[in-house]
């Protein structure tokens, strides 16, 4: 879905618009300015290349182009895919971790918060978002959603506090995010 909505912000000229998505949603994107010229005016290649980036079919996309009984203007779909293909390239990056709570889900953190409140913290697996349930649990004494949500908030200080790679890898994506603004 997200791709497809994006598809209408790079016909917009949405060229502020920027997207971070989990990171288990990662696929591969293309400069399109080092598209061969036989590539670029090749429709099945186009149609490739949005396929390969999204998982969704060209004929699938949510492209605006004038429509006829033959199914719309060929040459407005492919040049509105090379525009797509640019602006998911540019305006697309990831969160670390394949979820938004690997990325700020931190370990050494929590047994020390834990044990400052004399709590005895437990071995914590790999689901990321189950830790941080029973983080809540340990520290709020429930799982509902404003404690979870609390959870968060204290994790994500502690990102912002630690500086550790998660946090240099999101600052990166936002830096380059902001030399595409046009002032």
């Amino acid at each position: 879905m997200m791709y497809k909505t994006a598809a209408v912000h790079s016909q917009e000229g949405g060229k502020a618009r920027f997207w971070m998505l989990d990171g288990d949603k990662k696929k591969p994107t293309f400069d399109t300015s080092l598209f061969a010229v036989r590539d670029s005016v090749d429709k099945s290649f186009i149609a490739d290349k949005v396929k390969e980036s999204t998982g969704v079919a060209l004929d699938k996309m949510s492209f605006r182009i004038d429509g006829n009984a033959t199914g719309g203007n060929k040459e407005q779909l492919r040049l509105a895919a090379i525009t797509y293909l640019g602006f998911i390239h540019s305006n697309f990056d990831y969160l670390p971790g394949d979820i938004p709570e690997e990325t700020i889900w931190n370990e050494d953190f929590v047994v020390k918060h834990l044990d400052s409140l004399g709590v005895t913290a437990q071995a914590f697996g790999t689901d990321y978002k189950e830790n941080i349930l029973i983080f809540a649990e340990l520290v709020f004494d429930d799982r509902t959603e404003a404690s979870n949500d609390s959870a968060k908030k204290l994790l994500i200080k502690e990102m912002l506090r630690n500086k550790g790679p998660h946090y240099q890898e999101l600052v990166a994506s936002l830096r380059r995010f902001e030399t595409l603004i046009e002032i």
